[in-house]
């Protein structure tokens, strides 16, 4: 769901509270006069307004934030984007580390490498409660996946807010953090720039329908893309491609699914195959026999997106501009008699 807008009632309107809920983005009602004071004790003088967040809740939050925690590492992505260096991010424990693309990739962005310092988790393991308590924030954002566990305890320190990455196009997953924070117009900006780089991306495509699948091997399984989530809708609706996936499979809300390293031939449903991310574990789809035998992989209508996750969840616009580009480009290329 977005963080959208609506009219607030006669009550929001006296008490001076701006109201923000599912719906288009706006936000409407007038500032408080009140002077609150942020999670490090220190006055901030901003008003406050009342969110809708992802799963429904009602939140009280500062207009203008002025220390923002971050509970994962998309969110923390976004603000940094956005100009907005959280006081504390959910990053892996040390023995989980952030690669150094990743790292290169957030400096780009402002990272400064403190954000380290915190052992708060996002994947598998245990926040540290304390550790964001300490930094004192005046509004904690994260996504349902991640801080469900510990959601009573954040509340305890400061506004929680939830959004959730993985069913928006990364345009409106910026968007959606930027209406948190206040960082509309940053938003407005890279977003309008976005938007104008990729007007013309889908010119000379003759390929109609991909198949948008992951490079590693789980245990048998892969993972693959079809029409409905935020992700493929970039692809789908930029590129002017159909993104199919196998028939009935199940989709997650990201509009992906793992399936069985025996339903490769399925993938001969598409005119060509779109293959992401590097192995990492078993052996990769690449080499797969049954993969191998694909009419369009033996017509050479394969195209290499990359770290196609990376770059959706923990990169900026511009690099994700840059590979639909070129994934485009390849799909330019391709010979589809």
């Amino acid at each position: 769901m977005l963080l959208g807008a609506a009219c607030g009632d006669d009550s929001d309107a006296e008490a001076g509270e701006a109201t923000v809920q599912a719906g288009d983005g706006a936000s409407s009602g007038d500032e408080t006069s009140e002077t609150p004071v942020s999670g490090d004790g220190n006055e901030s003088s901003q008003a406050t307004r009342t969110v809708i967040d992802a799963i429904g809740n009602e939140v009280e939050v500062p207009t203008a934030p002025l220390r923002v925690a971050s509970m994962d590492l998309y969110t923390t992505t976004r603000l940094l984007e956005l100009g907005v260096h959280p006081v504390v991010s959910g990053v892996p424990d040390p023995e989980w580390e952030l690669s150094q693309e990743h790292i290169d990739a957030w400096a780009a962005m402002g990272f400064d490498g403190t954000l380290l310092e915190h052992e708060t988790l996002p994947y598998g393991g245990e926040y540290n409660i304390e550790a964001i308590a300490a930094v004192g924030p005046d509004l904690i954002v994260g996504q349902p996946a991640f801080i469900e566990p510990v959601i009573e305890q954040l509340a305890g320190i400061a506004p929680v807010v939830q959004w959730d990455s993985g069913v928006l196009p990364i345009a409106e997953q910026i968007d959606v953090v930027a209406r948190l924070v206040g960082a509309e117009q940053r938003a407005g900006e890279i977003t309008a720039a976005f938007n104008e780089r990729l007007a013309a991306i889908a010119d000379g495509i003759e390929i109609e329908s991909i198949a948008l699948v992951d490079n590693n091997v789980y245990d048998g399984s892969f993972y693959i893309y079809g029409q409905g989530g935020g992700i493929t809708s970039d692809w789908s609706e930029r590129l002017g491609v159909d993104v199919v996936a196998p028939p009935n499979v199940e989709l997650d809300a990201t509009g992906g699914a793992y399936i069985s390293t025996e339903n490769v031939p399925s993938l001969d449903r598409a005119e060509a195959v779109v293959i992401f991310g590097e192995p990492l574990i078993g052996d990769p789809l690449r080499d797969n026999s049954l993969f191998l035998l694909l009419e369009s992989v033996e017509s050479d209508r394969l195209c290499d997106a990359g770290n196609f996750n990376l770059a959706v969840g923990l990169h900026s616009l511009e690099d994700y501009a840059a590979q639909l580009e070129e994934v485009a480009g390849c799909l330019r290329s391709l010979n589809v008699g």
